[in-house]
């Protein structure tokens, strides 16, 4: 579904339409529209429920944690091979330089070539770099859980602002259904809220 919104006599509805239904009609698809509020309402209470249900966040985080085992082990051979190539790239620079082999033109011309590749290579191995140390900060589920049942009893404490912020974070896709919707959380979203808070505490017990 998709935000769209009507307007009448000066006053904006908005709703959530169907994309099937935008395209081919109301009547291909069983939902239609949805008043927002409705929907927007229903998700709150869904991700409320989610805060104390340690077992649903445990297997979204498990399941975040093998991805981001997958992807670390692929940029840290990303970095190797970064570095590898170079090494060979300043030896070959180095050797150019000491007059190892002949014409000056022809020289000039591939010590700028190396400095490109040089400049290339160096930025892979920093963002390589910045990804593998983001992929090492890890949270552990037991932090997680806790962090989301300290939300629900503030929840409404909250300026609307900060709740929309949040849901966001922690939501990646709804999906609304004739039975009702259905949550898909953001691993990513739940792990960067617990490494929000943690610095938020350390900053409080440094100040």
């Amino acid at each position: 579904m998709g935000p769209s919104f009507t307007k009448r006599r000066g006053k904006i509805y908005r709703y959530y339409l169907c994309v099937h239904a935008s395209k081919h009609g109301a009547g291909s698809c069983p939902v239609g529209s949805v008043p927002a509020g409705e929907i927007e309402r229903a998700v709150i209470e869904q991700l409320r429920a989610v805060f104390e249900a340690p077992e649903v966040v445990a297997a979204t985080v498990r399941a975040a944690r093998e991805e981001r085992e997958a992807r670390l082990e692929e940029v840290t051979q990303q970095h190797t091979e970064a570095t590898a190539a170079l090494v060979t790239l300043r030896e070959e620079a180095q050797r150019l330089m000491s007059g190892v082999l002949g014409d000056s033109a022809l020289v000039a011309g591939r010590l700028a070539e190396l400095a490109a590749e040089v400049e290339a290579q160096e930025r892979a191995v920093t963002q390589a770099d910045q990804e593998m140390q983001a992929l090492s900060s890890r949270v552990g589920e037991q932090e997680v859980i806790g962090v989301l049942a300290s939300l629900d009893p503030v929840w409404e404490e909250l300026f609307p602002a900060e709740q929309e912020r949040l849901v966001q974070l922690l939501v990646r896709r709804v999906e609304v259904g004739p039975d009702g919707l259905d949550l898909e959380l953001r691993a990513e979203g739940l792990e960067s809220l617990a490494l929000e808070l943690r610095s938020e505490d350390r900053e409080e017990v440094l100040a």
